[in-house]
């Protein structure tokens, strides 16, 4: 009868090793799992006659080897087995007992021969069949590295599931657009890596049961190519991972290229993929707000005589060469404005513009970066954009302002002060900004970031 049971386990051994490049191995107790086979048999006398030291060795080393189909199911040598009735007990405790354990590592062994075939008593009268199969060589580990070989696949199996848990498929999404657009330099050269990923992911989330999970990464990730194993580390895996935590898109692409374009590289296309767009035009459609976006400049009459606060009084109206004949540009000596008196722009509104006939504004070459458009929007009626009760906005030089208050934003930094003052640049230097506070010339810097009279603070020291 054991001949039989021996001969079936055998059989389930060839047929995982047949049908599977990779076996594995769970976590077993040495002592419980030979326990859970002699606990099978009914009577002390038949536990006793199977309290084999052979067959005790087998179980400890080789009892817990399973297979994964290709629908994630478990396998065990002691699947499908009819057992002789006196049997049935030890195998059925031995496949429940293996298939409620976890997985630990890949199954290799040093020694081709698993168990003992075959022994005999001493006068060569009686043979003791013992659980026993012979390991392909694939599976069969001689030089020593046997520890070594399973820890590398269990550190490839850590990396593999943590990308697959970690990394959002929307993440990879926007990549792929960005790629696909020409936004990211030599994009093209990480296609093939991501879509791999893609694949496998897809299959991965498709399961329902974290064991289901689990069972795929143990089986998958042999056959996966390696650079896909450990996207997390490369740099398109930076910056898969940056957007998967929800790192600004700018930022994040900026850090990409800055790791592996060129120093002088220009992006050539917009990072906005079109799907990016579609959703943004969809969110502003819900909120009813399309028809707010078309702007532009505004014009005086657009704007309100509840809203002017001067009028040139001393205009004459005449015709259009009677200027010609004016002064039309005087030149100013600086020397002539170095005893000119500073006010406060609340003093001149209240104490000068009252009384004034007319305003001359001298502009300076310094001060074309800080001039402002005012911009409206061309339908009045339509939904404000802003926070304010009017329809007006205004747009700096170069956009600069908006730029850096993003850039504060995505560092983690406050932008709904009263005064904020923020310092851009781009390169890897170290610049520091210091602020003097009015009371008393307190210093706001890296080393005093806050000052607890005003409420000032440093809240984003990079570099």
């Amino acid at each position: 009868m054991f001949k039989d049971l021996k001969r079936q386990v055998r059989a389930n051994f060839d047929k995982m090793a047949e049908e599977n490049t990779v076996l594995f191995y769970t976590e077993i107790n040495r002592d419980t799992v030979f326990e859970k086979y002699l606990e099978g048999f009914d009577t002390p006398e038949e536990r006793q006659d199977h309290n084999c030291n052979n067959c005790k060795s087998f179980l400890r080393q080789n009892a817990g080897v399973i297979a994964i189909t290709e629908d994630n199911q478990r396998i065990t040598l002691w699947d499908n087995i009819k057992a002789p009735k006196e049997y049935k007990g030890s195998i059925d405790a031995l496949r429940e007992y293996i298939q409620s354990l976890p997985i630990t590592d890949i199954y290799l062994t040093d020694d081709k021969h698993c168990g003992t075939d075959e022994n005999r008593n001493g006068l060569d009268t009686i043979t003791w069949e013992h659980f026993y199969f012979m390991a392909p060589t694939r599976f069969v580990v001689t030089n020593g590295t046997i520890d070594k070989v399973k820890g590398k696949f269990r550190t490839s199996r850590q990396m593999f599931e943590r990308a697959l848990k970690e990394i959002k498929p929307e993440a990879l999404q926007t990549v792929s657009e960005l790629i696909a657009q020409g936004s990211l330099y030599r994009g093209n050269t990480y296609t093939h890596m991501i879509e791999s990923f893609q694949k496998f992911q897809e299959e991965y989330l498709s399961l329902e049961s974290d064991l289901a999970r689990l069972n795929y990464t143990w089986k998958y990730v042999g056959n996966v190519p390696e650079a896909t194993v450990s996207i997390r580390n490369t740099s398109i895996g930076t910056l898969i991972v940056n957007l998967s935590e929800e790192m600004e898109l700018d930022m994040a692409v900026t850090k990409f290229e800055s790791v592996v374009a060129p120093t002088n590289y220009k992006r050539p296309v917009s990072i906005a993929t079109p799907k990016m767009i579609e959703l943004a035009k969809a969110k502003l459609i819900e909120m009813g707000l399309m028809d707010s976006l078309y702007r532009r400049f505004a014009n005086s009459t657009d704007i309100s005589v509840e809203d002017v606060l001067f009028v040139d009084r001393s205009y004459e109206l005449d015709d259009e060469f009677s200027d010609m004949t004016k002064d039309a540009v005087k030149n100013i000596v600086p020397k002539t404005l170095n005893k000119v008196e500073e006010i406060t722009i609340e003093k001149f509104i209240s104490d000068v513009l009252p009384t004034a006939k007319s305003i001359e504004l001298l502009l300076e070459t310094n001060h074309l970066p800080k001039m402002v458009s005012l911009i409206t929007g061309e339908n009045k009626a339509a939904k404000s954009l802003f926070q304010w009760d009017n329809i007006f906005s205004w747009s700096y030089t170069g956009g600069i302002t908006d730029s850096i208050k993003e850039r504060v934003k995505a560092a983690g930094g406050q932008v709904t002060g009263e005064l904020r003052v923020s310092l851009s640049w781009f390169n890897f230097d170290d610049l520091d900004l210091h602020v003097v506070t009015p009371n008393g010339g307190e210093k706001i810097f890296y080393g005093h970031k806050k000052d607890n009279v005003t409420k000032g603070q440093l809240d984003v020291d990079i570099n």
